[in-house]
């Protein structure tokens, strides 16, 4: 499928949002790009195709590097029988649905959207539903929504307030309050199991990094400076963050790393999932805490296709098996509380939320190791 780059710029960032149809007020195209002797971070607004970038060109628009080929002795059997079970939850034709999340319930979807709009709204429905209601609108971005663990709050990022902040919102909609409000732009919310702390991407401007933080929405005054990385996802168990971090030599492509959290101890982050040829991003932690899913991003043959696809791994990087195939893109994977990763992706054409089942016993156990797998660093 072909990508529509469209990239949202944060300038103090340098991040470049990008995705299919992603969307800016003012739309730039992207160039090629040379390796930089001084490694950035970029995100995406939903996750998918996360690069690293150059400093910003004399016209303002970021570089970005495309992928590499992934070697074929790398990439195990994909799983059937599961796409054949796919199920679509959205039926966006204009625009695009993407960021899924699902309560504790397994009963409602959370996602960002731009359906009939240019800006991207925060909506949720019934996961067996139709009906869809606009829980958050704004003329400014809104995207990435979780959900609390207790189901009546939701976080999200927003540049609302002129940079992107964390801001918070109950479930009908009601009692909007800015989490975060410094000058730094923060992105990608979670929360902890119990509710008591969010976690979230955040841009230091000095050390030109992205770094993994949290705060208390009871003392959102008090951040607290966990890891480096981006996209963290914190283990249902409470004991571990999963998050993304690019390596520093060679292609600089993201890997999927764990770090343990035990109240105010921080433990050393180990490397789970990396590759020489894809980028590993957006990981998400299975219900049980033992296997974590996550998206595997390159270019493919032409510059005008990018190949994303969903990936399973054991929590200790062990055991990989592979989800999907690269005949439509699969990103932005998020588990659900009845064994289905939900998705996005473009495979009826638009970007829209899918899922797939991936039973309790695939959990971790019965992940495949896949042949010849690359080495770890």
């Amino acid at each position: 499928m072909t990508a529509r780059f469209r990239p949202i710029l944060i300038p103090a960032a340098l991040v470049t949002l990008v995705g299919c149809a992603a969307h800016s007020a003012s739309e730039r195209s992207i160039a090629p790009a040379a390796r930089s002797s001084e490694p950035t971070e970029s995100t995406p607004s939903r996750g998918f195709a996360l690069r690293q970038t150059e400093p910003p060109d004399a016209d303002g628009a970021d570089a970005v590097r495309l992928f590499g080929d992934q070697p074929e002795s790398s990439v195990p059997p994909f799983e059937d029988r599961l796409l054949a079970n796919l199920v679509r939850h959205t039926d966006t034709d204009d625009g695009a649905d993407f960021d899924p999340d699902i309560d504790a319930t397994g009963k409602l979807l959370v996602y960002a959207t731009t359906l009939h709009a240019q800006r991207p709204n925060i909506c949720l429905k019934r996961v067996d539903g139709s009906a869809i209601t606009e829980l958050v609108s704004d003329p400014a971005d809104d995207l990435q929504p979780r959900f609390s663990p207790d189901g009546r709050r939701i976080a999200f990022a927003s540049n609302r307030s002129g940079n992107w902040d964390i801001w918070l919102v109950d479930l009908d909609g009601s009692r909007l309050t800015q989490l975060t409000s410094d000058e730094s732009d923060d992105i990608a919310p979670c929360w902890s199991p119990d509710g008591q702390t969010v976690a979230f991407t955040s841009w230091n401007v000095r050390a030109r990094r992205w770094e993994i933080c949290s705060v208390a929405p009871a003392q959102p005054l008090l951040r607290r400076f966990l890891t480096t990385g981006m996209f963290p996802d914190w283990s249902p168990d409470g004991r571990r963050l999963a998050f993304q971090r690019p390596r520093q030599r060679g292609k600089r492509l993201f890997g999927i790393w764990t770090v343990d959290v035990n109240g105010a101890d921080v433990g050393t982050p180990m490397e789970i999932v990396h590759s020489q040829e894809f980028a590993c991003i957006t990981p998400r932690w299975s219900p049980r805490s033992d296997s974590i899913v996550y998206a595997s991003v390159r270019d493919g043959n032409d510059s005008r296709y990018i190949v994303s696809t969903l990936w399973l791994v054991s929590a200790d990087g062990g055991h990989r098996i592979q989800l999907t195939d690269a005949s439509a893109l699969a990103f932005n994977p998020a588990f659900g509380a009845d064994g289905r990763i939900y998705f996005v992706s473009d495979r009826a054409k638009t970007e829209n939320i899918w899922s797939l089942p991936v039973g309790v016993s695939e959990d971790a156990s019965a992940v495949r190791k896949p042949p010849n797998p690359p080495s770890p660093q």
